[in-house]
């Protein structure tokens, strides 16, 4: 057993890069609903409240990319804040033992 904690911050690198890495099969559900819609139904959508299809297409990509760098953020904070955490266990464990 070891004398000091360990901040698990692998997992939460591990959940962005699924997400990331998930990213593409997002794109492709997306693209394929886009496709599929006819003709009438793009109409009917530019009609409504939050414009085109191409306009709700460019909102998706935006959020989607939003998201991401979030996500990314959130991991590198979280790995910091654990590196800091885990230096702070050696000191004092250091410190406590008298080394």
């Amino acid at each position: 057993m070891s004398d000091v904690l360990k901040f698990d911050t692998e997992q939460i690198a591990a959940i962005a890069s699924a997400t990331t890495g998930h990213q593409q099969r997002w794109d492709d559900i997306w693209n394929r609903v886009r496709s599929r819609l006819s003709a009438t139904a793009a109409q009917a959508l530019s009609r409504e409240p939050g414009g085109s299809l191409d306009h709700r297409t460019a909102l998706y990509h935006r959020s989607t990319e939003l998201y991401n760098e979030q996500l990314q953020r959130q991991a590198s904070a979280v790995q910091r804040v654990g590196h800091t955490a885990t230096d702070y266990n050696h000191r004092m464990t250091r410190v406590i033992a008298g080394r």
